[in-house]
């Protein structure tokens, strides 16, 4: 069995940056010489992801209107549900 192993490193200017790097995982895979197999593309840092898809127009956006909508409800039903806890334990003391 054949493998390669390379590392590439990006450095994100941003809090939240997405990064297109089918080109060098291209590379990695055609300096490797592998014929078949797969390639593991792994993010060896705790707050890192590899995201993988479809290079659609309006993909980055969506993505990006997407996450902004999932932190505003996240926020929401944490509010809630800490003021439900508030409220159970309030009235369980008060009983």
């Amino acid at each position: 069995m054949k493998t390669y192993r390379r590392e590439l490193w990006f450095e994100a200017k941003l809090r939240r940056q997405f990064f297109r790097i089918t080109p060098q995982i291209h590379e990695c895979v055609r300096e490797s010489g592998v014929k078949e197999g797969l390639a593991l593309v792994n993010a060896m840092h705790i707050t890192a992801s590899v995201f993988i898809n479809d290079n659609e127009s309006g993909l980055l956006a969506t993505s990006r209107n997407g996450w902004k909508s999932w932190r505003r409800r996240s926020r929401i039903r944490s509010t809630n549900t800490m003021r439900q806890k508030i409220t159970q334990m309030l009235t369980s003391s008060a009983a």
